[in-house]
């Protein structure tokens, strides 16, 4: 009865060949069906767009959004054109940020802007006595 035996080993080995066959193919229709309905889905949503992405070392050296302003009492704008240096005055640096972005947004060079904080100083006024010699025919 060996031979029962390897022909019934054998018989369950290709049985077996055959479930797996079967479930490569119930697999892979799976799959299709999958593609397909992801296919339908995407054509109705929205077009592919690139995911944002910005690499740190182009912010390097730039401020942040929510930087704080310099100190100052004023803030000066200076802007260089052909006929020599023109100085603004402004009492709050949102004004300032504000009109050196529109100045950039004009086309004005970036070299040609300059802005400064200045902070009012305390002045110590003292007078001197001024002599003056006159002659006696004076």
């Amino acid at each position: 009865m060996p031979s029962g035996r390897v022909k019934g080993s054998e018989e369950e080995e290709v049985a077996a060949d055959e479930r797996a066959e079967e479930d490569e193919q119930t697999a892979s229709s799976d799959v299709e069906e999958t593609v397909e309905e992801t296919a339908a889905a995407s054509s109705e949503e929205e077009p592919f767009r690139a995911p944002e992405f910005r690499p740190a070392y182009m912010d390097e050296g730039r401020p942040s959004e929510a930087a704080a302003p310099p100190p100052g009492d004023a803030f000066f704008v200076t802007v260089n054109g052909s006929d020599g240096a023109v100085i603004h005055r402004f009492d709050e640096p949102a004004k300032a940020k504000a009109f050196v972005e529109r100045l950039l947004d004009e086309g004005i060079a970036e070299g040609d802007v300059a802005a400064f904080a200045a902070r009012k100083l305390t002045l110590h006024v003292s007078h001197r006595p001024v002599v003056t010699l006159l002659t006696s025919e004076e």
